[in-house]
């Protein structure tokens, strides 16, 4: 989902390629598996313990991905891979750090 560069890494991804991030708020917060397709200024957001998946239109900079909904509006570090969510309706705001997973295999 998201062609990235990360600073300070050797790792160098094709804008192409999606990349598959898993991220995690904390203990008492749900984990969220992000997809993010630079290529298609887009991203899915999946949540796997409710079942929510939704995909997104995304704007990817040098420094960062954003997106969001209408309740949440998200911001991925592309340099340090931490996460800022934030509830629109009551302006809060809850971060997290995102790790990068291997794609998935898949039959066809």
């Amino acid at each position: 989902m998201l062609g990235l560069i990360i600073a300070g890494s050797a790792l160098s991804l094709s804008a192409s390629t999606p990349i598959y991030l898993r991220c995690a708020f904390g203990p008492e917060s749900a984990e969220v598996l992000i997809t993010a397709d630079e290529a298609n200024s887009a991203v899915t957001v999946a949540v796997p313990s409710t079942g929510h998946t939704e995909k997104m239109a995304a704007a990817f900079s040098a420094t960062d991905v954003r997106f969001q909904n209408r309740q949440l509006a998200y911001v991925v570090s592309r340099t340090d891979l931490s996460v800022a969510r934030t509830i629109k309706l009551i302006r809060e705001t809850d971060s997290g750090k995102c790790s990068i997973e291997q794609p998935p295999k898949r039959a066809f």
